[in-house]
């Protein structure tokens, strides 16, 4: 039985401008150069969801994926994430492979 591949690298819609998302909270195109410094300097980064950090307390395992390059279609932020050899990481691989990745 050969090992499954798992695919690292996605792309994901993660902001639209100017219109409420599922919290209700609207960002405007304005926010669009800090997001993109953020990717630039290597910075924009994501953990699983039931860990909470402040931005500079996250330890470097708990880092799950980066955000590589940021695309703006349609008003819409696409993000190209890697997902990432970490604890973290992993745990968002095997969520990914089951389908049970939320984002």
């Amino acid at each position: 039985m050969e090992a499954k591949v798992l695919e690292k690298h996605f792309r994901v819609p993660i902001v639209k401008f100017d219109s409420p998302n599922s919290n209700g909270r609207t960002y405007p195109s304005e926010i669009l150069p800090k997001l993109q410094k953020l990717c630039d300097d290597k910075r924009f980064c994501g953990i699983p969801a039931e860990t909470s950090f402040r931005d500079r307390d996250i330890p470097l395992e708990k880092i799950g994926a980066k955000v590589e390059s940021l695309e703006v279609i349609d008003n819409i932020v696409y993000a190209d994430i890697l997902l990432l050899e970490t604890p973290s990481g992993f745990i968002l691989q095997e969520l990914r492979r089951t389908g049970e990745l939320a984002v």
